[in-house]
């Protein structure tokens, strides 16, 4: 029994290789939103350009293990960001686990371990309001000595110790350079 066993464990292994890659495949749909509806935005990732949409609209991106950055525009609003991060697809863990590895390195290869939200809803600021902050959307990650809270996530106040509060020793002034353009 033992030996039979010994004996499909690779064949099995092999068999589950590239699971992520069967079951959730090396693209993703994505739907970008906005409230307001109508802006124009327009994903890139590494400095690329995916698409340029008007929303709400869904499209197909290719799963990275790169974020992909999303920028809105529209008439009488700010221009608003959002930052997708790339995360780790679920059946990653089950590679890892019940293919020693192998499943997994086919799906970092072909980009089947990553994954991005499934929607995207950037507000639009009125332009007589304060320009918006960029939202993250994603793996939610937490930074070193934030305790409980997530990170860049405060209840409004922000603590420091002595070590991290460094003095200002020293002002100095800055003269305006003359360019001689004339406006």
């Amino acid at each position: 029994m033992k030996s039979k066993f010994l004996m499909l464990a690779p064949v099995v292994a092999l068999s589950l290789s590239g699971c992520a890659s069967v079951m959730s495949g090396t693209d993703q749909d994505m739907t970008v939103d906005s409230n307001p509806k109508g802006a124009e935005c327009t994903l890139t990732r590494e400095n690329r350009v995916l698409a340029t949409v008007t929303t709400p609209e869904t499209i197909r991106v290719s799963k990275l293990k790169h974020d992909i950055y999303v920028s809105c525009q529209m008439d009488g609003f700010h221009e608003s960001t959002a930052h997708v991060n790339s995360g780790t697809e679920g059946s990653t863990f089950g590679n890892i686990i019940l293919g020693g590895g192998i499943g997994w390195a086919i799906d970092s290869a072909r980009g089947a371990d990553n994954k991005y939200a499934e929607v995207v809803t950037v507000t639009m600021v009125p332009l007589n309001q304060a320009a918006p902050e960029p939202v993250v959307y994603g793996v939610e990650q937490k930074d070193e000595g934030a305790g409980e809270a997530e990170a860049g996530q405060t209840d409004g106040d922000v603590e420091a110790t002595e070590e991290q509060v460094q003095p200002v020793e020293e002002t100095t002034a800055v003269e305006p350079i003359e360019t001689g353009a004339t406006d």
